[in-house]
């Protein structure tokens, strides 16, 4: 089945990305240094590299949701740097060069104690102070106002809410105090304290619009590299930050091209680009591996592909129809083989505290268990080969993205439960249309994805989900495990959870989304992240490099 071509280089299909998701941050904040003549071994300094296949920015204050593009993201991580940043291990490693020291002092009130360093500094010269974490969490709370007194669009805070009691600065702002209503594993992840906003700017200009357009002296930059120039319609240019008290960047430019993912394949084979970060569409993946000087990746995100129950459907709401149409799957459906079945709800099969919660019993497709469920449960087979029960067929209206993956996906589930004698009749709508319709339950079955975290934080199983499904348990495991500092303890509260999960089967996992990353080979340390969205490789974008000679 030939796949249809996603359309811009995306990294936010089911809008997951928030506060309480890990975003990585830019910068290896390992104390290297840098001759400015000759890179590390085997590299050089200097020269140019062209990511294509980008989305153009919709402002560049990533905080607000619709403005988290995959390259705004990206482009914001290089001048916000924050507090903590996320490795492909998924380790947190503090930023050393922002920071000198992030300790908690105490546990009954949690408190972080941040020592910024004195260096720190803004590219327009004002110091990076207590100021910045301050405004940071204002804005970020329940009922916050803007300067003009309209409502802050930020994104939550990490666990909902505000589970922040106060934020202080002392030592003439070089040091930040952080004080906690109640325990939170979540103290590093997210937003709150990474892609760092400005104060000194944001309290003039505002945080709604103030970044709404490009100008130097708003986007300012405590990073390793600065906005050079923005073209709309056409680019973005990253140079060096002739004030960043670090290590300097190696590259001297990182030029983002606004092309679309098409487009920017095209390119890239063509050589007129470097770098492509986008869809895993496996015609695209073939390509690109036949493609003389380009090393493809293929690397699971934090985007877990499922198929959705809507349990007020009266059929849906039998556990035995679940568990059949679960059984009729190949879960694995038509994936790179790099990319595996995923047995949890709540983690990514590359953390290391994945664990497999399923007892196996979804792992290969079984159509004679399924039709054995449905009878026992007592269904008939009817002649036009789908069983009903009471006069009602098992006829279900099946909804996703038309975009790939989901509607190939789709499109192969309805033919693997045919063969079970269930029958899905498929009818999508554009994104702008069935967004809003998939959120508010109008689906029987559904395809598409949710984002997970480093926390197992999961926050889909909540009161009023989309699948009306009512047990509250899972949720409470998973709000309880927020409130676990023990690490052990927690992932046995979420292993709870993920077993309760498998025995209502509101939704069947399938697996990690997979990412696709390909660079020109004349490039070094471009690897993507597994524990940022998208397994973006933006992550130590100061690390790259040319090869020495080329």
């Amino acid at each position: 089945m030939k796949a249809r071509r996603p359309r811009t280089f995306s990294s936010a299909t089911s809008g997951a990305i928030g506060l309480g998701l890990v975003l990585a941050t830019a910068g290896c904040g390992d104390g290297r240094t840098d001759s400015r003549s000759t890179g590390t071994a085997g590299t050089q300094v200097g020269g140019t590299l062209t990511v294509v296949g980008a989305e153009e920015p919709a402002g560049f204050n990533v905080k607000i949701p619709d403005k988290q593009s995959a390259t705004n993201l990206a482009v914001m991580s290089a001048l916000w740097r924050g507090a903590w940043i996320v490795r492909p291990d998924f380790q947190f490693a503090l930023n050393t060069d922002l920071l000198t020291s992030a300790e908690m002092i105490n546990t009954d009130p949690q408190t972080v104690v941040y020592k910024i360093n004195p260096r720190a500094v803004w590219s327009d010269g004002a110091p990076v102070d207590a100021d910045d974490f301050i405004y940071n969490w204002e804005t970020a709370r329940p009922g916050a106002r803007d300067a003009d007194g309209t409502p802050t669009q930020s994104v939550a805070l990490p666990g909902g809410g505000d589970p922040i009691a106060s934020v202080t600065g002392s030592d003439g702002g070089r040091t930040v105090t952080v004080v906690y209503k109640a325990r939170n594993v979540q103290w590093k992840a997210g937003l709150l304290f990474n892609y760092l906003i400005p104060a000194h700017v944001a309290r003039r200009v505002g945080f709604n619009s103030g970044f709404a357009r490009f100008d130097p002296t708003l986007e300012v930059s405590n990073g390793p590299y600065k906005i050079g120039s923005f073209n709309p319609g056409r680019d973005l240019t990253l140079v060096r930050n002739e004030r960043f008290w670090g290590a300097p960047a190696t590259l001297d430019r990182v030029v983002f091209r606004f092309t679309g993912e098409e487009a920017g394949a095209t390119a890239l084979k063509s050589g007129e680009g470097d770098l492509l970060v986008g869809h895993a569409v496996p015609d695209l993946i073939a390509q690109l591996r036949q493609t003389r000087d380009i090393t493809t990746r293929v690397t699971p995100t934090l985007s877990q592909e499922y198929v959705g129950f809507n349990l007020r459907n009266e059929l849906l709401a039998l556990p035995a129809v679940r568990k059949a149409f679960a059984l009729a799957v190949d879960r694995m459906v038509d994936r790179d083989p790099t990319v595996n079945v995923v047995n949890s709800f709540l983690r990514s099969d590359r953390q290391p505290a994945y664990r497999d919660t399923s007892g196996g019993r979804y792992d290969r497709p079984d159509v004679a268990g399924a039709k054995r469920l449905l009878e026992e449960a007592g269904f008939s087979l009817g002649a036009d080969g789908v069983y009903a029960r009471d006069g009602k067929r098992l006829a279900l209206r099946a909804r996703t993205f038309p975009e790939f993956p989901h509607e190939a996906e789709l499109q192969l589930v309805q033919a693997q439960v045919k063969q079970a004698g269930i029958e899905l009749r498929i009818e999508n709508a554009p994104d702008s249309v069935l967004g809003p319709q998939l959120s508010n339950g109008d689906f029987d079955v559904e395809v598409t994805l949710y984002g997970k975290n480093l926390f197992g934080s999961v926050n889909q199983f909540r009161p009023g989900n989309r699948w009306g499904y009512a047990n509250p348990r899972p949720n409470e495991l998973v709000a309880q495990s927020n409130l676990e500092l023990d690490d052990a303890e927690r992932q046995a509260i979420l292993d709870e959870a993920d077993r309760i999960l498998w025995d209502d089967l509101p939704i069947v996992p399938l697996y990690q989304l997979p990412g696709l990353m390909a660079v020109r080979s004349t490039f070094v340390n471009v690897e993507p992240n597994p524990a940022a969205p998208g397994a973006s490789p933006f992550w130590n974008l100061e690390r790259w490099a040319r090869k020495a000679g080329r």
